[in-house]
């Protein structure tokens, strides 16, 4: 019997990774053995950058007021709720309420009760590979298996899985989505290839939940646009997670800007507190307020809008509004795709690159089918292409993120300079080639 006093997070009891960081300062990571790397992507929620002293001193001051429950009116609680509609909805008129969360997780699976509260139906619709949460009804819309909870055998990689608690209908992995802006067919309909089948899908749904990262999976506007129009005729309501790409990260404060529709509800998490607490919230719609009307929504939670996570939450705010990082990221996003798109066409190892507009993009290596989605080994051995090439870059003073058994991503802190950006591409180019080597020689 082992006797683990900590349970990782991917790793089963006695497994450990081996990158190991002691601190974060603005974009640079201090590994374990005292290196200083450029942080191109260890966690996507740290828009603002580490440790932003902006968003510090706001959690430090806000550590001394106490705890207070989400039972009891608090004003900053309220405030946050206010500078959200204002900065980041500031030309969305049609959002009009904030439930806070502790996580985007939470938000989707409350989202997820509230439509079908709303609309008296019970079965969702998602899409194939496609991740919205680890908890409740949330989990239950994940198709992407490396983040599916579950139990997994290390020898022989078998599953074991939980019972669904909902119905989920499953749309296809977008014709649209494998790809980048600069891939998309200006004649391409998706509503009659990529969601041929959503009319029949959508109808007696509760709701319709889709991303725009998951599974290295980014699918156009337009498919954003025409999903919109069919849930509405279907009665279903269109739920946005913005999880990854809210607040800067797709060159727009939200991925759905791209587009003309609008989302009845927007799941949030991550960068909505820039990586300096847990947090989450739900964005509703006037015409979602309007179906409440004056009846309670009667859900709580003890950390809800906690003082530490709302100070976090309004600071970050303010610093995505101040700083212009919106507009940075579609301007260095601009030189990120021209770059990344150089850098494939390089390497046999990459089989395409993944990414909507702005600071953020994938790249799909060339692994043997069972290993796409199976599992990540966090760093704990160089078995896998996605593994060496996170190595390799660390060796070369750049954290590149491993998103799954079968992709790296790059999706730096939206306050990287020009000068840090291209250190993190040039060792993510030097470390594919090292892939390119193993991949040839048949090591992987």
């Amino acid at each position: 019997m082992r006797h683990a006093t900590f349970l990782p997070s991917m790793l089963a009891p006695d497994e450990r990774t081996q990158t190991y960081i002691k601190q974060g300062r603005g974009v640079e990571l201090t590994l374990g053995d005292g290196r200083t790397v450029i942080d191109g992507g260890s966690l996507s929620s740290c828009i603002v950058g580490h440790a932003h002293p902006k968003v510090v001193a706001a959690v430090q001051e806000a550590a001394e007021k106490g705890s207070i429950g989400d039972g009891t009116g608090w004003d900053p609680r309220e405030q946050a709720a206010e500078n959200l509609l204002r900065i980041a909805f500031k030309d969305e008129d049609w959002a009009k309420g904030v439930a806070l969360f502790i996580s985007a997780s939470e938000a989707a699976d409350l989202g997820l009760l509230l439509a079908q509260t709303l609309t008296g139906r019970e079965p969702f619709v998602s899409r194939e590979r496609g991740y919205h949460g680890a908890v409740g009804l949330g989990r239950s819309v994940s198709f992407n298996k490396l983040w599916k909870p579950k139990l997994v055998a290390g020898e022989n990689g078998s599953e074991v899985l939980p019972p669904e608690p909902a119905t989920i209908r499953r749309l296809p992995v977008p014709e649209c989505g494998h790809g980048t802006p600069a891939t998309y067919d200006p004649d391409h309909r998706c509503i009659e290839s990529c969601l041929r089948d959503a009319p029949k899908l959508l109808e007696g749904a509760a709701a319709v939940i889709m991303d725009s990262t998951q599974g290295s999976v980014s699918p156009s506007p337009a498919y954003h646009d025409a999903l919109a129009e069919a849930a509405r005729e279907a009665g279903a309501l269109w739920i946005a997670d913005e999880t990854v790409t809210a607040f800067g990260r797709f060159g727009h404060w939200f991925s759905f800007q791209r587009g003309e529709q609008r989302p009845d509800l927007v799941q949030l998490g991550k960068g909505i507190t820039g990586g300096a607490a847990p947090g989450g919230a739900l964005v509703l719609s006037e015409q979602v307020l309007e179906q409440i009307g004056d009846r309670r929504w009667t859900t709580s939670s003890t950390f809800r809008g906690h003082p530490v996570t709302v100070a976090a939450i309004s600071a970050t705010l303010r610093v995505v509004e101040e700083e212009g990082l919106v507009e940075r990221s579609a301007e260095l996003g601009l030189e990120l795709a021209r770059e990344a798109d150089a850098i494939a066409s390089r390497h046999p190892c990459v089989l395409r690159v993944v990414g909507g507009s702005g600071l953020l993009r994938q790249f799909q290596l060339d692994v043997p089918e069972w290993r796409t989605e199976a599992k990540w080994e966090g760093g704990l051995k160089v078995d896998s292409l996605p593994e060496l090439v996170h190595r390799e870059g660390v060796e070369r003073g750049a954290y590149i993120g491993i998103f799954s058994g079968q992709t790296v991503w790059v999706i730096p802190p939206l306050i990287i300079s020009r000068d840090q950006l291209a250190h993190v591409l040039e060792a993510l180019d030097e470390s594919l080639a090292v892939a390119d080597r193993a991949l040839e020689g048949g090591r992987l």
